[in-house]
């Protein structure tokens, strides 16, 4: 499609007329209505202006040049409202990301689809073969028909499908990572050029031509998930609004992007919860790590004070952050609410948040200079990022 007709679409879909349009780019209407009916080719300073107004209305240079469309079948909401200009900015990022994703099927992942080739057929519970597919339906078909919630589904076939093989040392319901590969669901993590989104996905129960044999795909992006705590929790609240949102799946452009519903996240994040370090868990790590966090047995809360000084808060909250590859704040809510002996020391959670960063600039005196703030909560920190980041996807090694 020529920069003339691709222009005219852009006008017609917003509902703006030639006159009004020729205005604000600073051209006269005659030369926009020659250049939208191929008559003349706009010079470099006209192309320049017409870029930067269809930039106010959410589109790209690659809108007005690109000889095809492709609008793949996405999910794609916005934690805040995007203006124009950033969503020509999201435009563009998806435009690249995509083509990095087609492209990835030949060039970066043969080591994915191999491993796929090798392990696309498995033997399920009852003694039958099933590929990556089969597994899917089962799950549609299992939460048609089932009372479970779908974290007590997810838990339950997760384990069926490692053959209810529990690891040593494994402390959560769910290793999301391992849970997405079970279903052949393919997880990039990429710089999309906006905080205000955090990630995209691809339908669970239909299918999509943007990667290898139209698996479903999950996109994170790494402004917004920052650390493998972060993207390993946008992972599990992707794959809730593939399951729970199956109508969504209608982007066209930029421009129809809608906010993402804050009831909507609550229940992602409760799902992501549940599945990742539910309370009972923490019990369980608890009383298996009963000689380490409980140091003094029989302190009563007159003893508040002492405990106050002495009591390293960072120890079990770090350790149970590690543990479950989850965030200090989501370890620290998850501890308060669990048999945690010392709990009732802290009236609030931002009471005992405040103490957790006592201790770490306690045991680390370079620690209280770093320590940052944005809306009321901690910037992340050098140390969330210890321990294995789970996000590193073939798109980064090649980069």
């Amino acid at each position: 499609m020529p920069f003339g007709f691709n222009l005219s679409n852009i006008l017609k879909k917003n509902n703006i007329a030639r006159t009004d349009a020729s205005k604000v780019m600073g051209i006269s209407v005659n030369t926009l209505s020659n250049i939208i009916n191929e008559k003349v080719e706009p010079s470099e300073d006209t192309r320049v202006k017409i870029i930067n107004y269809v930039k106010t209305l959410g589109y790209t240079s690659k809108d007005l040049e690109n000889s095809e469309a492709i609008i793949p079948n996405l999910r794609l909401k916005s934690l805040q409202k995007l203006s124009g200009i950033e969503k020509a900015i999201v435009r563009e990022s998806l435009n690249d990301i995509i083509g990095l994703i087609k492209q990835s099927d030949n060039a970066y992942v043969s080591e994915w689809i191999d491993y796929f080739d090798r392990c696309d057929r498995f033997i399920d519970y009852e003694g039958n073969m099933e590929c990556l597919y089969d597994r899917r339906e089962r799950v549609k078909e299992e939460l048609e028909n089932t009372n479970e919630t779908l974290a007590e589904l997810t838990i339950r076939l997760h384990n069926e499908f490692r053959d209810n093989r529990l690891f040593l040392g494994c402390v959560s319901p769910v290793e999301i990572s391992e849970w997405l590969d079970q279903l052949g669901i393919r997880v990039f993590k990429v710089s999309i050029n906006s905080e205000k989104i955090a990630g995209f996905c691809t339908s669970f129960f239909g299918t999509t031509e943007i990667h290898y044999e139209a698996n479903p795909l999950i996109v994170i992006n790494s402004k917004v998930c920052n650390t493998a705590e972060k993207y390993l929790f946008e992972m599990a609240k992707q794959f809730f609004y593939m399951i729970k949102r199956p109508d969504d799946f209608h982007y066209e452009s930029t421009n129809k992007i809608e906010l993402e519903d804050s009831n909507l996240i609550k229940k992602a994040e409760k799902y992501a919860e549940e599945i990742m370090i539910p309370v009972e868990s923490v019990n369980k790590y608890l009383e298996m790590k009963k000689g380490t966090f409980q140091r003094f047995s029989n302190i009563s809360k007159k003893d508040k004070e002492f405990f106050l000084r002495h009591y390293d808060l960072s120890y079990p909250v770090n350790r149970i952050k590690r543990d479950f590859n989850v965030s200090y704040s989501l370890a620290l809510k998850q501890l308060l609410k669990s048999n945690f002996e010392y709990s009732y020391f802290f009236d609030n959670y931002k009471e005992a948040e405040e103490f957790y960063f006592e201790c770490l600039k306690r045991n680390d005196k370079e620690l209280a200079e770093k320590i940052t703030y944005r809306n009321g909560e901690p910037e992340p920190l050098s140390w969330d990022l210890i321990g294995i980041d789970a996000s590193t996807s073939y798109l980064q090694r090649e980069e």
